[in-house]
């Protein structure tokens, strides 16, 4: 009876169900104080314009404010707030022209940053760490056939590459758009992106 470290990997394409977006409203001004209000108003009008169009607010979340210094070409001291908000939702291109037009309106500095997710990618994981045993034991079973002996049982596994997957945990969309649009482009037809995740064992089998 003896030993056979084998590794294992398994690979899969999935795709991007989940968005969440933030926008992050820009403000120069003289004073710390008329940039942190002009930060909010900006804030304030393009909130007004989402619940006009039955966006429900209590689902977006404020996260973060900030204000610093910086100079202009004469040396004056110009001050720039800044205030972020956020939301997560399920993939939808149709919304995300219709938030680019919004933005594309208003006469102040909006910066929309869209990271793409997978839902339940714990699930996912757990099945590609299963796929990847699989894959060590077929690998073991093969290579002790020509070795004319067989597998037993397996010892030992350790995940090689095990990480957090580029998710947000197990995602549910805070907010929906329904019928949040009032355009249609031809973009609105492209789907979401995909991610390709891998997991790679190292596993320990008997063998006699």
């Amino acid at each position: 009876m003896g030993k056979m470290i084998i590794s294992g990997s398994a690979e899969r394409k999935i795709i991007c169900d989940m968005i969440n977006i933030s926008l992050t409203f820009r403000a120069m001004e003289s004073t710390t104080a008329s940039a942190a209000v002009a930060a909010k108003q900006h804030c304030e009008e393009f909130l007004t314009k989402m619940q006009e169009n039955g966006i429900d607010l209590s689902k977006i979340k404020f996260s973060q404010e900030e204000i610093d210094s910086s100079y202009s070409n004469r040396e004056e001291q110009i001050f720039e707030a800044f205030r972020t908000i956020e939301f997560t939702m399920q993939y939808d291109m149709p919304f995300l022209n219709q938030l680019n037009d919004w933005i594309s309106e208003v006469s102040y500095p909006v910066a929309m940053n869209a990271r793409f997710y997978f839902s339940h990618p714990e699930k996912i994981q757990k099945e590609l760490l299963r796929e990847a045993v699989e894959d060590a034991r077929q690998k073991a079973e093969m290579l002790a056939e020509m070795m004319h002996q067989k597998v037993i049982d397996l010892e030992e596994v350790s995940a090689c590459n095990f990480h957090q997957p580029y998710t947000i945990g197990e995602a549910e969309a805070s907010v929906s758009f329904g019928n949040a649009r009032t355009k249609s482009f031809v973009s609105d037809q492209l789907k979401a992106p995909e991610r390709t995740e891998t997991e790679s064992v190292q596993t320990t089998w008997i063998i006699e």
